[in-house]
């Protein structure tokens, strides 16, 4: 039986580490890819929905305001209470770190 070269090992872990490396650079560059066409796919759908105002000296345009939009801004009040604030349950709701 033929003994593996001494180095062998070591020589492994250098390509298993490169390779991991390599991985993760291409894992994140394709994270930034599809956020990128995300972002650029939003715009494009956002811009066929606007308008501008007419009669207006101000020549931009304005975008358009979903109503059922929980997190849209409403007359610049920004975000509003819930309508049912959250209460306490009939339940002890005791946390207990480790327990089994």
């Amino acid at each position: 039986m033929a003994h593996p070269h001494p180095h062998a090992r070591d020589a492994g872990l250098r390509r298993i580490s490169s390779i991991t490396g390599w991985l993760a650079v291409t894992a994140v560059a394709a994270a930034a890819i599809v956020s990128v066409g995300v972002a650029w796919a939003s715009d494009s759908s956002t811009q066929g929905t606007s308008s501008s105002t007419a009669g207006s000296s101000n020549t931009g345009t304005l975008r358009a305001h979903d109503v059922n939009d929980p997190w849209a801004s409403t007359g610049g009040s920004g975000l509003q209470p819930p309508p049912n604030p959250p209460f306490q349950g009939i339940g002890g709701g005791q946390a207990v770190s480790g327990g089994s």
